[in-house]
C-alpha cells in the first residue's frame, strides 16, 4: 500500500511540476484521498479533470486552490475593483 501512495504522490508532483503545491496523501476507511493544495496555476475543475484522468477514478481528490497576491493583482488590474463575491468568482476561472 505504501508503494502505491507513494507513486500516486509521485504522479501528482510531477503533474504540478514547479507550481507551488503541498500533497498529502491517506487512506480513510480503505479509500484513498489526496488532498491537495495548490497556488495560482489551472481552475480547480481542469485540475480535477487531469488528476482522475492520471490517477483513474479510485482515488478520490480533494483540491484547495490558493490565490497569491500577484495572481489577485492580475485580476484586479485586468476587471477593476470587484466585490469580494465577483473576486472569488474570476479568481475560480482563472486560469495562467
Amino acid at each position: 500500500m505504501k508503494t502505491n501512495l507513494k507513486s500516486i504522490k509521485d504522479q501528482i508532483h510531477k503533474y504540478f511540476g514547479e507550481v507551488k503545491h503541498r500533497v498529502h496523501i491517506f487512506t480513510y476507511r480503505q479509500v484513498e484521498i489526496a488532498d491537495i493544495e495548490y497556488e495560482d496555476f489551472r481552475s480547480e475543475k481542469h485540475v480535477e479533470e487531469d488528476l482522475k484522468k492520471i490517477l483513474g477514478e479510485g482515488i478520490q481528490v480533494c483540491l484547495k486552490r490558493e490565490c497569491s497576491n500577484t495572481m489577485e493583482q492580475h485580476i484586479l488590474h485586468a476587471y477593476g475593483p470587484v466585490s469580494p463575491i465577483r473576486l472569488h468568482q474570476l479568481i475560480e476561472e482563472y486560469e495562467e
